[in-house]
């Protein structure tokens, strides 16, 4: 399973879901919306498009990917949470 998480500094949702991630013993990988270059370097921009296509507001993070499909906090730990089970 691959799991991103698209986040900003000082986001406490995207504080929470890496924590809550790290706690669940899933590996992720963090990308920082506030930092361009981070987000093109490591290939987020499809995620993004995406998630947006799906009517997700990119501007309130986290976007957590799950397997290349976007969702919101509670929805990408609803999911994360049936899958661990």
């Amino acid at each position: 399973m691959r799991i991103v998480i698209l986040g900003k500094s000082g986001c406490g949702k995207c504080a929470a879901a890496k924590e809550k991630l790290e706690r669940m013993g899933l590996a992720y990988t963090y990308v920082a919306l506030d930092n361009p270059n981070g987000w093109r370097k490591q290939g987020a921009a499809k995620a993004l498009a995406d998630a947006a296509m799906a009517g997700m507001d990119i501007s309130r993070p986290p976007v957590v990917v799950v397997d290349d499909e976007a969702y919101d906090y509670s929805a990408a730990m609803k999911i994360l949470k049936a899958r661990v089970k």
